[in-house]
This record gives C-alpha cells, structure tokens and sequence, in this order.
C-alpha cells in the first residue's frame, strides 16, 4: 500500500492511495506545513477519482520477546577439527615387477589428514634404458579405495582426509610392469 502526499504551492494532492486512511494522511499533513501555514482540500474532480480505502490485511507472528542476550545462543556442533597423521620416513622397498606391497597406517580416526611424497627409482640401474619409474598408488580404507594415482612418478604427492574411523593404508602396486622392480620410500609430511 503507497501513499504519497504532495505539497505544491499552499495544496495537498493525494496521489496512488491504495488502503490508507485520507483523514490520517490530512492529520498527518497538517504537520508538514505549506507555504501559506494552511492545507488545501482538493477538488471535486479530485476527491470523486480518490480510490476507496480497503481494511489492511493482518497476521502474527508466533513467538516470544525478550531482551538482547537473554536467550542462549543456538546450540551448534563445532566445526571437526583436522588431525595430522605423523609418521617415519618410509622405505625404501623393493616392489617387484607384477607385485604389490602395503604400507599399513594403522588405525585413524575420522578426518585425519594424511600427506606424503613418494620417491620411485628402478631397482636397478640398467632398466632405466628400457622403462619408466613409475608405479600406481592406491590409498584404502574401511569403504574400499579412497583415492588412486595411476602411473605415479618420483615426487608424486599422496594427499587425502579419512571419512570414517578405521584401518587405512597405502597399496603400492607394480602390476603393470612384468620386468622391471621398483624402490619406493615414502615420506610423511608434517603440517
């Protein structure tokens, strides 16, 4: 509902007055003053084109009044906090060709985060002529694999958080590879 009051040289026009009370609006702008100190009243033409005043529509709203501070705040479960998962160096181990070794991290709780960088080189030397140290590195937990880095080079980063409190650990797997070992270490990182 808008109401607008106009006051042009000494006289109130009534203008898109939907729902207001005109006598409210002539007491409320007998306030505001005019030029000459005194209210116009409008014309016939205007006062037959004036729309009807309709009753406001009301509702309430439940609840209760109290001053600032009075009520608790809302009780919220805080925010998970991250735990690091520290470890020893790791390795290095021989992963044979066509094999797979596991790293066991134990038990963790949920939302640890572990992180680690894996050094891969050949077994030995002469099978740098013919291959790529790589190897695929597949982290599990309680719901299965949580993450896998396929083909994984020296300096390959490990990066995850634990979703659930359980054993996890770290499958290093040189499946693909029918000749060639590797010599995998991992190294924990520290936040």
């Amino acid at each position: 509902m808008v109401g607008l009051v106009l006051i042009i040289a000494g006289g109130v026009y009534l203008l898109n007055i939907v729902g207001v009370n005109v006598s409210a609006l002539s007491t409320a702008a007998q306030g505001l003053g005019t030029p000459t100190g005194q209210l116009a009243t409008p014309t016939a033409d205007q006062a037959s084109s004036a729309p009807v005043a309709r009753p406001a529509a009301e509702g309430a709203a439940p609840g209760i009044t109290a001053p600032p501070g009075a009520l608790p705040a809302p009780a919220t479960a805080p925010a998970p906090s991250a735990i690091f998962y520290r470890g020893d160096p790791f390795g290095p181990v021989k992963v044979e060709a066509g094999g797979t070794y596991t790293v066991r991290l134990g038990s963790l709780r949920q939302n640890t985060l572990v992180r680690a960088v894996a050094t891969i080189a050949f077994n030995t030397r002469a099978s740098a002529l013919t291959g790529t140290p790589d190897i695929t590195i597949t982290v599990t937990g309680p719901a299965g694999a949580l993450n896998t880095l396929p083909h994984a080079r020296s300096g390959a980063q490990i990066s995850f958080q634990t979703a659930e409190d359980g054993e996890y650990a770290i499958v290093l797997d040189n499946t693909y590879s029918r000749v060639t070992a590797k010599q995998v270490s991992l190294q924990f990182l520290q936040p």
